[in-house]
């Protein structure tokens, strides 16, 4: 269900019909709006219209919603110093983040990123506390860099490619 809410983010004004359990046009009846702020600093917006439709996005202030579509997949992070490790950035939510798996050996820090999210077209890389330990920009060209703190030699400076 989530990943189908997740996906109607990304086409605008999209939503489910609980009585359907489609993807619908957002119903132009009245409507509502409410807006959180998550403890990562992420926006959730609610919408839902007196016909049951709802659609939902995240974001972070100004800027546009982000899917969790989008960061999803395998990932291999590397650093400076020659560390490296691949992560599995997932869609399943872990509070208000997403689960992280790593695959393979994962050098030291590395091996403390359990969770992700995205805010403010940054993509962040936290611990099993929700500590950020990474902050990657993307570079426009699909992949990552930014910088890793792993507790020892820290800031690192890293980049992140598809694996």
């Amino acid at each position: 269900m989530l990943a189908l809410a997740l996906a109607a983010c990304q086409g605008g004004s999209y939503s489910t019909l609980p009585s359907h359990g489609g993807l619908t046009p957002l119903s132009s009846g009245r409507s509502e709006t409410r807006s959180e702020t998550l403890a990562d600093g992420t926006v959730r917006t609610v919408t839902t219209s007196s016909d049951g439709a709802f659609s939902f996005s995240f974001g972070s202030g100004g800027t546009p919603p982000y899917s969790a579509l989008a960061y999803a997949g395998r990932w291999e992070i590397r650093s400076n110093f020659g560390k490296s490790c691949t992560l599995e950035l997932g869609t399943a939510a872990v509070g208000s983040h997403y689960q992280v798996q790593r695959s393979g050996y994962c050098t030291s820090g590395f091996d403390t990123v359990t969770q992700w999210s995205a805010l403010g077209g940054q993509l962040l890389l936290l611990d099993a506390q929700g500590r950020v330990r990474g902050r990657l920009s993307s570079d426009g060209a699909g992949s990552f860099s930014g910088t890793f703190d792993d507790g020892v030699f820290s800031p690192e400076a890293v980049t992140m490619r598809r694996a």
